[in-house]
């Protein structure tokens, strides 16, 4: 059976998100029937919570992330595991900067977005506002020219909710969501240790199912499942695909965005995980090779590059940006936009005002982006963040200067120009084909030489059937390094190839402009 047949479809998991006091808990509490946002300090949200909730016989997965600016981190965990984001936008405040970096996480991970407006029965909500100040922002709504739905909803009298979950399953039904189930994943929220029971982790199952029993390894930690207690705080023999579960059993707390894998099969799983640090992960894992948490943050961006070099796309260089003034925004943008090269795309995902903040680092990071500073302020403790987290920040005085460093590390994102170097070329007037079912080709040199270890690609009627490597070249007996015009030998290939009579092979080297 094929790994397509395999996968079977999911519930959706859904992340609520906003700016502080615009009604992301109240909501929850409607749709749960529970009064949370009543018990918290301050009425703000301090940590990730997670629910399973049906409705009309369908299972969503709903996760709650703080608002304020203090829990950025919070916020990027549940944005990375989300199907679907829900952006809660209050009718009587609009847009904030809370708003903003959800959007932004949003556009750049291209996850799909649903916008709440919320507390529309307010006397001074202005939903025209909001949905100006969204398109300001980046979010075209439907009626304004995009495709983002937007619900106007009260969380606190119920006014439009079944609506929005109308459109969460809808939403949902058309990403068409899959998992495999042969695979026992989990991605962890929040992990801590408690007196009586040990490290216990915050999980959302990504794919597959936990077991009591279960054999499950993280980066650094391993253990057997001695508990699983669900959301409703009960205690379950089994946790399915999409559902927030609590382990217990684990040896160490482990890192919030680390992946677990499970299994009944302790010696495969370790297999897995021993030559891997893994990351945080959606529709299969992101990994990232030991090796390279040493390497300088320079390096690392020179391995960022060489990433977007290999996939074979247009490079993109995000870029996080902190000036001292609105006005210098404005014309580092705009130098920036004169500067551009249409090979690449320099994209300020993020701007802002002020001292570069731990905010702009995580997100950095969340982005594979780097920091650019203008006049900004960074303290120590900002720079020892950045470093931990492998973010490159860079500051600068001189407008002309970060441009131009800004455009150089661009332009070295611009893939080489590949060049054939003509060597020369054969006739293939035999073939002969050996045990092993690979191929030789009975060659004469017709012009320049044929040379060992170099590319080659064949032409049959005109057109290129074949490119590969010439692994080997025979005269008579012999193995020769090279064969020159006039000479009659055997050439091998990698991959191997079925030649025919009367082909063409053509010797080139590969060169990089």
């Amino acid at each position: 059976m094929t790994k397509e047949k395999q996968k079977t479809n999911r519930p959706p998991i859904i992340t609520i998100m906003g700016h502080v006091d615009h009604g992301k808990t109240t909501l929850m509490d409607h749709i749960k029937k529970t009064h949370i946002a009543d018990k918290e300090a301050g009425g703000i949200t301090q940590g990730i919570r997670a629910f399973s909730y049906s409705y009309k016989g369908k299972l969503m997965t709903f996760i709650d992330t703080p608002g304020h600016e203090a829990f950025t981190k919070m916020r990027e965990r549940g944005s990375t595991i989300s199907d679907i984001i829900l952006l809660v936008v209050a009718a009587d405040d609009g847009v904030k900067p809370q708003t903003k970096e959800v959007i932004n996480l949003a556009l750049h991970e291209k996850t799909p977005m649903i916008v709440a407006i919320n507390k529309v029965d307010l006397p001074n909500a202005d939903v025209t506002k909001v949905k100006t100040e969204l398109a300001t922002a980046g979010v075209m709504l439907e009626g304004w020219g995009g495709d983002t739905v937007s619900i106007e909803i009260s969380a606190k009298t119920g006014q439009g909710v079944d609506a929005l979950l109308d459109m969460i399953m809808l939403v949902a039904d058309l990403e068409d969501l899959h998992e495999d189930p042969s695979q026992n994943t989990g991605i962890v929220l929040e992990s801590y240790m408690t007196k009586t029971t040990g490290p216990e982790s915050q999980v959302i199952i990504k794919s597959g199912s936990f077991e009591i029993g279960d054999f499950v390894i993280g980066d650094k930690s391993y253990g057997k499942v001695r508990a699983l207690i669900n959301d409703e705080g009960e205690r379950v023999k089994k946790a399915d695909v999409s559902t927030p579960i609590r382990i217990l059993g684990l040896s160490t707390v482990l890192q919030s965005g680390e992946m677990i894998i499970g299994g009944k099969d302790k010696v495969k799983l370790e297999e897995i995980m021993s030559n891997k640090v893994t990351a945080i992960v959606d529709d299969g894992l992101d990994t990232v090779e030991i090796n390279e948490i040493e390497k300088t943050p320079i390096e690392l961006l020179d391995a960022l590059m060489n990433q977007s070099k290999a996939a074979d796309k247009k490079p993109v260089l995000n870029i996080v940006l902190k000036a001292d003034v609105v006005g210098s925004i404005e014309a580092i943008k705009n130098s920036l936009e004169n500067a551009a090269n249409d090979a690449v795309d320099m994209r300020l995902i993020r701007t802002g005002t002020g001292e570069i903040t731990e905010s702009d680092v995580l997100f950095a990071k969340s982005t594979r982006a780097v920091v650019i500073g203008f006049n900004a302020q960074i303290s120590p403790r900002i720079q020892t963040l950045a470093s931990r987290e492998r973010v490159i920040i860079m500051n600068y005085k001189i407008i002309y200067e970060l441009v131009d460093d800004v455009v150089t590390a661009a332009e070295s994102m611009i893939p080489p120009e590949i060049v054939e170097v003509y060597i020369g070329s054969g006739e293939i007037i035999d073939v002969f084909k050996l045990s092993n079912g690979s191929y030789v080709a009975g060659t004469i040199v017709k012009d320049g030489k044929v040379v060992r270890g170099y590319n080659c690609y064949v032409t049959r009627g005109g057109e290129r059937v074949y490119e590969g490597k010439i692994t080997s070249i025979r005269h008579f007996k012999d193995e020769v390094k090279e064969a020159a015009k006039g000479v009659e030998c055997g050439i091998s290939t990698l991959p191997s190839f079925e030649f025919l009579k009367g082909d063409k092979i053509t010797c080139i080297r590969i060169e990089k402009s």
